[in-house]
């Protein structure tokens, strides 16, 4: 079952608009000779450049499509920063519940690796001797979370433990 990624496209084009209102006070400030201006005009200069290039990049990145596929084999997540593919039988449990380490503790899925198994570069929590990697948060996903927990619980089978309720 696929599931499709929200992509941050305002921010994006905010980042952009920053980068050319900057952009916009230097000439200003140039023109009228104003001199706070020209005071901060090197930090006016690279909130320019990495406003402009960084707004360009990010509302570029967030027309591409963005994805989850939950299935038989596993859970694959494929973002244009990196892939994610956990096979089942590298995990022994997977549950849905809040990030431990986050500020504000949002909602993700969490694959907890077989005794010697290792899901890939990320950074593992630690519980109850399994290590726990982060595939995606539930906030991320178009779809609705019960269209999400009746995938997991699905292909997952047992290995699948929700807080929530049903």
């Amino acid at each position: 079952m696929d599931f499709r990624l929200k992509r941050p496209f305002w921010f994006g084009v905010g980042t952009l608009a920053v980068g050319v209102f900057a952009a916009a006070v230097i000439g200003v400030g140039k023109e009228y000779d104003i001199t706070l201006v020209a005071a901060f005009g090197p930090l006016l200069m690279l909130v320019t450049i990495f406003g402009v290039f960084g707004g360009i990049f990010l509302t570029v990145v967030s027309l591409f499509p963005a994805k989850v596929r939950i299935d038989e084999r596993g859970v694959y997540s494929g973002k244009l920063s990196g892939n994610i593919e956990v096979r089942w039988g590298q995990v022994q449990r997977v549950t849905v519940e809040p990030h431990p380490t986050l500020p504000g503790n949002p909602e993700a899925v969490i694959a907890w690796a077989r005794p010697g198994e290792s899901l890939g570069k990320m950074r593992p929590l630690d519980r109850d001797g399994l290590k726990g990697y982060m595939l995606f948060f539930t906030e991320d996903v178009k779809e609705t979370q019960e269209d999400l927990v009746m995938a997991l619980r699905r292909y997952a089978g047992a290995r699948f433990d929700w807080g929530g309720e049903g």
